[in-house]
């Protein structure tokens, strides 16, 4: 089982909405280079190598909804 923290959704959700990282990191009031790291960090913790990877693991998971 995947288990993420509350910014760590936010941010898979925020990422398979099409938003960029300027537009996560304001609507979650962080900057966007907590976005990013946050992005990168669930990228290698799932074994994803861009983007599009993290929503395939996200959808395949149930990570959203």
């Amino acid at each position: 089982e995947v288990t993420l923290c509350e910014i760590e959704r936010e941010v898979v959700k925020y990422i398979c909405m099409e938003f960029t990282a300027q537009d996560i990191a304001q609507k979650l009031d962080v900057s966007p280079r907590t976005v990013e790291a946050i992005k990168d960090r669930l990228m290698e913790r799932f074994g994803a190598k861009n983007t599009a990877g993290l929503v395939f693991f996200a959808v395949k998971n149930n990570l959203i909804d």
